[in-house]
């Protein structure tokens, strides 16, 4: 083919394995001449944007890496207080649908001195929280957009008042700042004005520089794509093309890399990847959770321990060294099925769609996808209530009989939880293991998981 362009998603993010898959399908697009053109390219849909807060000098404070990169990394920590203790945790987002291991995260919950919950709606962790704090959507407020690997960062105008005593996420976070001496850094008109916020305090990195809410909000589309030469520079819409020069980069280069070169291996990439155990040439491995015997990773560490300063995240956060283990694992017969878990039906995202009437009508019930063949052998039929269940967990979720799926595996989506309005179901991350995770992007496995399916 003349073009191709790859797009992944949360199939190849959600694995213990994740990140060298991503790797793997850049180098298939290098390697093949699918790279640096228009039309041609990876994409994954999960770029994120180098957002620094811009505090004052004497005026940010050394910050600690933190235990893990994800915050599902914290549980254990949060239980035995190993290897220093957590007792308060602010959050939004729901953890009690959305965050794998949720049998040891309500333990977790349990042991907390102070948890703060901000959210649209009173989801499960409402019912944990010690305050919750009703927020505003963008709609309310005015945000900027989610970014993704089109490179694309949009404003969103504020179009209604919020009701009730609902605040914006940003008045929460510049009030407690102020009882903590930092009104001089996160001041009293940030809540009136987020694109102000966004303007003097969030886009002090070279990669962010000219990405104003004044420039676009005067694009037709409302967004911009960067990153840009200099802040009134015009968009640049295929990057490292031959003649051009990577936007802010201060040698001109085309390719802002040590050598000017896309880089598959080098001696400071081997060095970079030396802490994970791992190389910076991908290695075959997959989930240890599977019907058949494949590479697996064995973690030197524990969450429970400090581990390594993660070279991928700057030192921002731990991690734990791993090492592939070829040796076949030990199964249980009775846990025969492999569970794949991930985004529901267009109707929903996430669990904040599970209070628009309207989403509910058009799917209201959580749901097992399961095969026909596999169904007919344990007297399943379509609608039928069915048990999913293994060593951490058990859920209960209506039948789909559909032939879309292969028949060692089901389907069960996230987004529900035990408190919502309509249809209340435990979440499926009841079923998944906290610790399963990516050592470098610290992404937790949610597309193979072990279960026993019956007829409910």
């Amino acid at each position: 083919a003349k073009r191709v362009v790859i797009f992944g998603g949360k199939g190849l993010n959600q694995h213990t394995s994740g990140f060298q898959c991503n790797r793997a399908f850049h180098m298939l697009c290098l390697l093949t001449g699918h790279w640096a053109r228009p039309g041609a390219g990876f994409m994954n849909l999960n770029r994120g944007l180098p957002l620094h807060a811009h505090a004052p000098e004497g005026r940010a404070a050394k910050r600690d890496p933190a235990l893990r990169k994800s915050p599902t990394g914290w549980i254990d920590a949060m239980i035995s207080e190993r290897p220093y203790p957590i007792k308060a945790f602010i959050c939004t987002g729901n953890p009690l649908s959305t965050w794998p291991g949720q049998a040891k995260l309500r333990q977790a919950m349990e042991n907390l001195e102070l948890l703060v919950y901000m959210e649209l709606f009173p989801h499960a962790t409402s019912y944990y929280a010690d305050y919750v704090f009703p927020t505003t959507s963008a709609l309310e407020a005015g945000d900027i957009n989610r970014s993704n690997d089109d490179r694309r960062v949009g404003w969103i105008e504020k179009c209604l008042e919020g009701p009730g005593q609902a605040r914006s996420d940003l008045h929460f976070w510049v009030e407690l700042g102020k009882r903590f001496g930092f009104e001089d850094v996160l001041k009293d008109e940030y809540k009136l004005d987020p694109g102000l916020f966004w303007d003097q305090e969030m886009i002090a990195d070279s990669g962010m520089a000219g990405l104003t809410t004044e420039r676009m909000k005067a694009s037709p589309s409302r967004w911009i794509r960067g990153p840009l030469a200099e802040p009134g520079a015009a968009e640049v819409e295929t990057l490292f093309q031959s003649g051009s020069i990577f936007p802010g980069d201060p040698k001109g280069r085309k390719i802002p890399t040590a050598s000017g070169k896309f880089e598959i291996w080098t001696e400071a990439l081997e060095q970079k990847f030396l802490p994970y155990g791992l190389s910076p040439l991908p290695e075959f491995y997959t989930d240890p959770d599977q019907l058949i015997d494949l590479p697996y990773l064995k973690y030197l560490a524990s969450d429970e321990e400090l581990g390594v300063p993660s070279p991928v995240w700057g030192g921002a956060a731990l991690t734990r060294p791993v090492q592939i283990c070829h040796e076949p694992k030990k199964r249980a017969k009775e846990f025969d099925t492999e569970l794949v878990s991930g985004r529901p039906p267009a109707p929903h995202f996430h669990s904040w769609t599970h209070w628009f009437w309207q989403a509910k009508e058009m799917w209201p019930e959580q749901f097992v996808m399961i095969h026909p063949g596999k169904a007919a052998a344990l007297g399943i039929q379509d609608r039928d209530k069915v048990r999913i269940e293994n060593q951490f967990g058990a859920i209960e979720a209506v039948a789909w009989v559909h032939s879309g799926i292969r028949e060692s595996s089901v389907f069960v989506p996230i987004g529900w939880d035990e408190r919502q309005k309509r249809d209340p179901a435990a979440s499926v991350n009841w079923l998944i293991d906290h610790h399963l995770r990516d050592p470098i992007s610290d992404q937790t496995n949610m597309k193979s998981i072990l279960v026993n399916v019956r007829k409910a």
